[in-house]
């Protein structure tokens, strides 16, 4: 049985008249806070087949993405345990371009976020140079044994960069110069 599509004009009826529905919103969460379809869930990934499963199997699932690909790919991962999927057909850009409200990230709050983790980033770089700078020198001019201190900056950075856990950011966030940075 196919997927059934439903235009943005039809989601937004569907949304005024029925309190069982749910809209799913498939983008990643950058894409979700730059703009999103009110009261839409942001699930993303492995969170869309586990929270789905916890839905009542007579409410109505609204799918949406940017312009209506990946929301289809999505229904069609759903459509075995949730009966009642939907594609919304253009996705949030057809819903932006109907003129209907849009919720955004205050910018304000985007700012400090972006803000708050740059200068975390750039406090962890600082570091890194310094110890790495430090550590040559010194090696280079007094004992070779100071080589071995260039390696922890190192191991931090590709740490980071294989996981995602820097150590060095760990430390520096709880600075009390970085209080109330997330």
């Amino acid at each position: 049985m196919p997927i059934k599509n439903i235009s943005v004009e039809d989601l937004n009826l569907m949304v005024t008249k029925r309190s069982d529905i749910t809209i799913i919103d498939v983008r990643t969460p950058t894409e979700f806070k730059r703009g999103h379809i009110p009261g839409a869930l942001n699930l993303h990934g492995e969170k869309l087949t586990s929270h789905v499963k916890g839905l009542d199997s007579s409410s109505v699932v609204a799918v949406v993405c940017q312009s209506g690909g990946r929301s289809q790919m999505a229904c069609q991962a759903l459509r075995r345990d949730v009966p009642g999927v939907v594609n919304v057909v253009g996705g949030t850009a057809a819903w932006i371009r109907a003129g209907l409200e849009v919720e955004k990230e205050s910018k304000q709050m985007s700012e400090n976020c972006q803000s708050s983790d740059t200068s975390l980033r750039r406090q962890t770089h600082f570091v890194a140079a310094i110890l790495l700078v430090s550590a040559l020198i010194m090696g280079f001019t007094s004992n070779q044994s100071w080589f071995y201190v260039a390696c922890l900056p190192a191991f931090g950075l590709t740490l980071d960069a294989l996981t995602g856990f820097c150590p060095m950011t760990f430390i520096l966030r709880k600075a009390p110069w970085n209080s109330g940075v997330a």
